[in-house]
């Protein structure tokens, strides 16, 4: 561990040069008895995304954070976690680098251009549950920061930060990412989930697409028309509108 800080909200930042995984090192924390933290990398090993995913995390590529946190939610909203987390990366890309970021259902984050969009955020959201009680909430959050570092085989899927902010400074992202999430996890908690996707629906770039969903090892055509109360995706298909809670979701077409 390189260094032990302060940081907004009452939590202390663990600066590490290289880790496995900062998930897996805020696991360690939490079961030692810390209940607030975040964990940051220059590199990650074994990074990873949804579904396990391996999640390419060169050293000074990207912002590789893991926030944790013991929210006084329901284990069923605990999913939700991760719009809070897309929403706070939303909100630091466009308001303090001029960007035009949105949210791919779920937790995406994504640049549209040209008819197209890349890439530049992952979210992954762990937690621990006991009965009807969150012990303890992981929230990994992976930014591209420099588009050098990004493999060739994803160059045309993936973008970096600085591409649109040539100057950014990842220490001033990571306070700013901080204070935006956790701003966002406590407003979550006091109240739930319907401020939470208010502010979400917006940001939501997969509204009103025509999209491909993969989920069950099934592959459904249709439009997304809509976020339900829980977060799922609504989506009119050849069976009317359906409901999507866990799914692969690719843009078919870019309006």
């Amino acid at each position: 561990m390189k260094t032990k800080t302060n940081c907004a909200f009452g939590s202390i930042i663990y600066e590490y040069d290289s880790l496995d995984s900062t998930q897996t090192e805020a696991k360690r924390l939490a079961l030692s008895g810390i209940k607030k933290a975040v964990v940051v990398a220059e590199e990650q090993t074994g990074g990873r995304g949804r579904l396990s995913r391996n999640w390419k995390s060169p050293r000074g590529g990207g912002l590789y954070v893991s926030f944790l946190l013991t929210p006084n939610i329901l284990p069923s909203a605990i999913h939700l976690m991760n719009f809070a987390a897309g929403l706070a990366v939303v909100s630091c890309l466009n308001n303090f680098y001029g960007m035009g970021a949105a949210l791919k259902w779920p937790n995406d984050v994504i640049v549209e251009e040209g008819g197209g969009y890349r890439k530049i955020c992952g979210i992954l959201a762990e937690a621990a549950i006991a009965a009807d009680e969150v012990k303890y909430c992981i929230v990994g959050i992976g930014v591209n920061c420099k588009r050098e570092a990004i493999p060739p085989e994803l160059s045309g899927r993936a973008c970096a930060l600085d591409e649109y902010a040539p100057d950014m400074d990842k220490k001033i992202l990571l306070e700013r990412l901080a204070d935006e999430f956790f701003r966002r996890a406590e407003n979550f908690e006091r109240g739930g989930a319907e401020q939470l996707l208010r502010e979400y629906v917006p940001c939501c770039s997969t509204i009103g697409k025509t999209v491909r969903i993969e989920t069950d090892g099934k592959v459904i055509n249709g439009t997304a028309v809509g976020i339900g109360p829980s977060g799922e995706l609504l989506a009119e298909t050849g069976n009317g509108i359906e409901k999507f809670s866990s799914a692969d979701v690719i843009h078919a077409t870019i309006f």
